[in-house]
């Protein structure tokens, strides 16, 4: 058991690694190179080598969380876990080439294959485990097209016996417990709403998935933005402290990017309360570059939007100044929680308290490093009443001068603040300073 448990601490070490905590979904190529196979992984590949031959490649899912050809889980409810191993048969004969699902398990102390599951296509678009009422389904997302639609397949596995127990198609899909009210997991699914009427631009709407007595079943749909094109993220996260919604940041142009929130209520309706007839508020509408992120790291995600800084609306584009107004939604619109200036250059982010937003204004002195907030006086000639400053500099040539005091560091960056005016209601006091100031 000692060795069943190392081989596991470094096998979910690995997952781990390889999974990472990139949920986006827009990640269409495959990984640069394979996860190379770590020391004590040699002896499931030896097992699934014995089982099915030698002629194998690896298969690793494109998307999702779980990157790697194996994935860890107590599937049959007996504590101990099992391996999901994905595979394919190296042949010539390339339209035979589909990828298997073999499950190991550790028998008298050896790994051995227990059964063997051929996929629906060569290729897999990502993997999930879901637990649905205490049951274990493997849920994978074949690159197979139907109608512009891919495949998912939810498996189970019993007595050593696989089963497929739902199919669904779908453009992206997630699981999580999104319905509260319900045991388990559910899926959500986003899919076309083709039609004889419009087969060149369907429509697209989100089914919510559970599992019940009688299996899996859609228990309610909800419209999605007729807009847009394809999905730049698609997280599963916090909402709220209670609640997990589905946040999606949907392409409609090369140049703008609409936020959708899904969301389950108490009685398995699946709402997506941004939609305003067939699409969301203009309020919604941000960069592409600009994803739902979780910005504080409280669990909860946020939409950000890039917004001019007070004073810098009117100045010709090359001279803009840009702060990050990240937005949560509440009461079925998305509200302002937290505003940051990020400063790429310097490697710093400020986050801007609900006082001072609006209430001051910056400027940048490129040559010194340094960042100076002055308070808002009407316009950017106007404003020349400075309260504070930042300053960054490098840890190796750093001096101290005159005024300035270090705030926080790090191996190789030091932070200053100079406090000009500490009369001003806007200046700071130094713990708020100390908690805004971040170093990237």
């Amino acid at each position: 058991m000692k060795k069943k448990a190392l081989l596991l601490s470094v096998l979910m070490a690995a997952l781990c690694l390889f999974s990472a905590c990139d949920r986006n979904v827009e990640n269409k190529g495959a990984l640069i190179s394979p996860p190379a196979l770590f020391e004590g992984q040699n002896e499931i590949m030896k097992a699934l080598k014995a089982s099915v031959g030698e002629n194998i490649s690896l298969e690793y899912p494109k998307t999702g969380e779980n990157r790697s050809a194996f994935v860890l889980s107590d599937l049959n409810g007996d504590t101990q876990p099992e391996v999901i191993a994905f595979y394919r048969p190296v042949s010539e004969e390339i339209t035979q080439d589909v990828a298997h699902i073999n499950i190991l398990d550790e028998v008298d102390g050896a790994w051995v294959s227990v059964c063997d599951i051929v996929g629906e296509a060569k290729g897999i678009d990502r993997v999930s485990i879901g637990n649905f009422g205490g049951k274990k389904e493997i849920i994978v997302g074949w690159e197979l097209m139907r109608d512009r639609e891919k495949v998912l397949v939810c498996y189970s596995v019993s007595n050593k016996t696989p089963k497929r127990d739902f199919s669904a198609t779908y453009v992206e899909f997630a699981l999580s417990d999104f319905w509260s009210e319900n045991e388990g997991d559910e899926l959500i699914t986003l899919n076309y709403s083709q039609t004889t009427e419009n087969l060149t631009e369907p429509t697209q709407h989100a089914r919510l998935i559970t599992y019940g007595d009688n299996g899996f079943s859609i228990k309610s749909s909800t419209p999605l933005d007729s807009r847009v094109t394809g999905y730049k993220s698609c997280i599963a996260g916090k909402v709220s402290e209670t609640q997990t919604a589905f946040f999606l940041d949907g392409l409609i142009d090369a140049a703008t990017v609409n936020s959708q929130i899904l969301l389950v209520n108490k009685k398995g309706q699946l709402e997506n309360p941004l939609l305003n007839g067939d699409k969301t508020d203009d309020e919604n509408i941000h960069k592409p570059t600009m994803l739902t992120q979780d910005m504080d790291g409280d669990g909860i995600f946020e939409v950000p939007h890039q917004k001019a800084v007070t004073g810098y609306e009117n100045v010709p584009e090359s001279e803009k100044i840009y702060k990050t107004v990240f937005k949560r939604l509440e009461d079925g619109r998305l509200q302002k929680s937290h505003v940051v200036y990020i400063n790429t250059a310097l490697g710093i982010r400020i986050t801007i308290p609900e006082k001072l937003d609006t209430r001051v204004t910056i400027k940048p002195l490129a040559a010194q490093n340094e960042i100076v907030f002055y308070e808002y006086e009407g316009s950017l000639s106007e404003s020349t009443k400075e309260i504070f400053s930042v300053r960054v500099s490098d840890k190796k040539t750093y001096q101290k001068t005159q005024g300035y005091d270090v705030l926080k560091s790090t191996d190789f960056t030091v932070v200053t603040v100079k406090i000009t005016d500490d009369e001003s209601e806007f200046c700071p006091t130094w713990k708020t300073l100390y908690s805004i100031v971040e170093i990237m």
